[in-house]
């Protein structure tokens, strides 16, 4: 589509026209941003952003900078994971610090935020197949990081698909091939 998003040294996150190398334009205000991902029809970027507080997600819009939109915060550090192809859900991670606080949450229609794998275990990097029906995740349950998929929304047994550890799954368009980092 020819625009990426990347955070600085600053904290501050920027759109970059890739078709025009290097033209940019600033998305976020004085405020530290990382974790940012594009809504699924690309006219706003969710980013987990600290403004006071522990980091929270913002919705803001790509075209209008002064648009930015807090969704439902919370005591605990918020972080993007990735929509459902409709766009109505998001999938977050929710860090309520410690070793094992790293929980998978999801927020419908930017307004109602209900955990989906809460454990004892570190669950996070949640991606959504591109037809919705999956939801791929790491996690270290097996005591080590891998790789799960397990259906949506109606979830099932969690299945591991990087036996000997993974991380950062990231699904093939067509959806029926799954990347994931090893080492």
């Amino acid at each position: 589509d020819g625009f990426g998003i990347r955070a600085e040294d600053s904290g501050q996150a920027w759109i970059y026209d890739l078709d025009t190398r290097g033209v940019r334009t600033k998305l976020s205000r004085k405020s530290l941003s990382f974790v940012s991902i594009w809504s699924h029809d690309g006219s706003r970027i969710v980013s987990s952003t600290y403004v006071g507080g522990p980091a929270q997600l913002w919705s803001q819009s790509t075209s209008n900078p002064l648009d930015a939109l807090r969704l439902p915060p919370s005591s605990h550090r918020r972080f993007a994971g990735s929509y459902t192809p409709d766009g109505r859900t998001l999938a977050l991670v929710e860090w309520a610090g410690g070793t094992n606080g790293l929980d998978i949450w999801t927020l419908t229609d930017d307004t109602i935020a209900r955990p989906l794998l809460q454990t004892p275990d570190q669950e996070s990097q949640p991606r959504f197949s591109p037809d919705g029906r999956w939801l791929a995740f790491t996690s270290n349950r097996n005591g080590k990081p891998q790789v799960f998929v397990q259906r949506y929304p109606d979830a099932g047994r969690a299945i591991p698909v990087s036996p000997d550890g993974g991380s950062a799954p990231v699904w093939h368009p067509g959806g029926r091939e799954l990347f994931f980092r090893k080492g």
